[in-house]
């Protein structure tokens, strides 16, 4: 797998509205592509359907948040977009007949953990962009209102220096709609059996908000 080759913490914060332009052109994508993504011939397509939604929808939400300028319940949709994600990937790719079965028995066990799923993930895409997420406990913190969460909302308020810049207010944006487009990118090999050139030139050009919540955040 080829290495992710790290730019300086300056060049990777994007902006709030390139991001929020960025969430907006993937949901046209999507909503484009409605009656080629949401056709489900068998379960497995079935649960990817189900999982590719609920990362659209945490997508858009987040957008709204960052609009809203909720920055820090932007963040705390990080882990759930993230799983979403990962459980996509998983049902396209990973997942057994027989995990599948466990599926239907509505058993949760039946699906990997999250950091089993960020690991399977990365072997998907070549720039090991689900890896980095498994470090520092951050998507924890964000979520569940963890010292990182409250550290930054201290810095919000203006009781201490340190006010969070453009750029890490804009992170969850950019970070979510990252990984949508990579759904994106899977679900239409899966549906039409094509590369997806659309997708692809959207990645390239907005290669530098991949996440990178371990430097930024």
């Amino acid at each position: 797998m080829t290495a992710v080759k790290v730019a300086p913490k300056d060049e990777w914060l994007p902006n709030i509205a390139v991001t929020l332009k960025l969430a907006e052109d993937l949901e046209n994508i999507c909503k484009k592509r409605t009656a080629v993504f949401y056709v489900a011939k068998t379960q497995r397509d079935a649960y990817c359907i189900a999982s590719f939604n609920l990362a659209r929808e945490h997508n858009a939400a987040v957008a709204s948040l960052v609009r809203a300028k909720f920055w820090n319940s932007s963040k705390a949709m990080i882990r759930p977009m993230l799983e979403a994600s990962a459980r996509f990937l998983w049902f396209a790719h990973f997942a057994t007949e027989e995990e599948l079965k466990k599926v239907d028995e509505r058993r949760e066990s039946a699906i990997p953990d999250l950091g089993k799923l960020l690991k399977m993930a990365d072997c998907l895409f070549s720039t090991g962009a689900f890896s980095l997420f498994l470090s520092n406990g951050l998507l924890h913190s964000f979520t569940h209102c963890g010292i990182s969460a409250m550290s930054n909302s201290i810095a919000d308020r203006g009781m201490e220096p340190g006010e969070q810049t453009e750029g890490i207010r804009a992170t969850a944006s950019s970070t979510c709609s990252t990984l949508l487009a990579l759904c994106i990118l899977c679900q239409w090999k899966r549906s039409t059996g094509e590369e997806d050139a659309e997708i692809k030139e959207v990645l390239a050009n907005f290669s530098n908000l991949r996440p990178t919540l371990v430097s930024l955040l």
